[in-house]
Parts: structure tokens; C-alpha cells; sequence
């Protein structure tokens, strides 16, 4: 599998970058799912619609979010793997959250497409190979290697459940 380097990504994921380990992050990804699947299933149904201040979101968008996000760097992953040479565009998460109405979505099946798309990514990054991971592609106006975009997506993810814990559980 990959090894990570720092100027494989854009600065702004760094913080999402912290702890995890610099390569084999396929394993990790495999521990994280159950690990999260398991963590999800101790919120109770009652704090799903909560939201912790006005105008932030509730942790079924948070998930919602957490998928959205899984789902494009995935995409990101396979297009750099494949030598996509187009720049793919940004995208708004508030905007995708506001129209991903996750409010109108049932928790269980919100927590069943995050599995999914997992699973789905876990697949693809299984197939991809050395000279995969080593092509460079442009989202967002930033250069980002294709073997980065899993540890961003652990990051992320991991970034996410920390704020549902602190945030929202207490």
C-alpha cells in the first residue's frame, strides 16, 4: 500500500492527518468502519435530530455529511488512479447537506449508505495499484495524490465522530 508524504496533499487536511498511521491504511479503514458502526449504534434515537448550537447541524447531517464526503474523495481516488487529467471541481457541504435533506431520512438508513460507500471504497482502493496511488490529480484547485485520499477520508471521518462525541453527546 501507499506511503503517505506530507506534500501529497493540501495543508488544509494536516489536522485530519494526525495519528493515523503513515501507510497501510487499508486495515485501518477495515477497523474504523466497525469501530464506527459500533459507536453509531450506542447514540439513542432521541439525539439523532440534535443539533449543539443554532445553525450547526444535526448528527444525522453530520453523517450525511461523513457519506457525501466518502463518496466524492472516492470518486477523486479513482479518477487520479485512472490519470484523470481534468480538475474536478470543489464542492459546498452546506449546500450538500441543506439538499441531502438527511433530516427527512431515517438514521438506520443514513448509517446503512455510510457502510455502503465504505465497503464500496474499501473495494477500490483494493484494486488500485502502486502506479494508481502515485498519480497526482487537481480538485478544488489543489494538487492531491490519489494514495492520500484514504487517510483523508480516515481523518475525516474520524474528525467527525470526535465532534458527535464532544459536541453532541454530553
Amino acid at each position: 500500500m501507499y506511503q503517505l508524504n506530507e506534500n501529497d496533499y493540501a495543508a488544509y487536511y494536516r489536522p485530519y492527518m494526525e495519528g493515523l498511521p503513515s501507510s497501510d491504511i487499508l486495515p485501518f479503514l477495515e477497523n474504523q468502519m466497525d469501530e464506527v458502526m459500533r459507536f453509531l449504534r450506542t447514540i439513542p434515537e432521541s439525539k439523532w435530530d440534535f443539533a449543539y448550537a443554532e445553525g450547526k447541524w444535526t448528527i444525522r447531517e453530520v453523517l450525511g455529511h461523513v457519506t457525501d464526503s466518502e463518496i466524492i474523495f472516492g470518486c477523486r481516488a479513482l479518477c487520479f488512479a485512472r490519470g484523470e487529467q481534468q480538475s474536478l471541481p470543489g464542492y459546498d457541504e452546506n449546500e450538500y447537506v441543506r439538499e441531502g435533506r438527511f433530516r427527512h431520512v431515517s438514521y438506520q438508513e443514513i448509517i446503512q449508505i455510510w457502510l455502503k460507500t465504505r465497503e464500496l471504497n474499501l473495494v477500490l482502493f483494493e484494486s488500485i495499484d502502486e502506479k494508481g496511488w502515485n498519480q497526482n490529480g487537481i480538485a478544488n484547485g489543489n494538487t492531491l495524490k490519489a494514495g492520500a485520499v484514504p487517510f483523508i477520508i480516515a481523518g475525516h471521518v474520524r474528525h467527525h465522530m470526535r465532534i458527535i462525541k464532544e459536541r453532541y453527546l454530553v
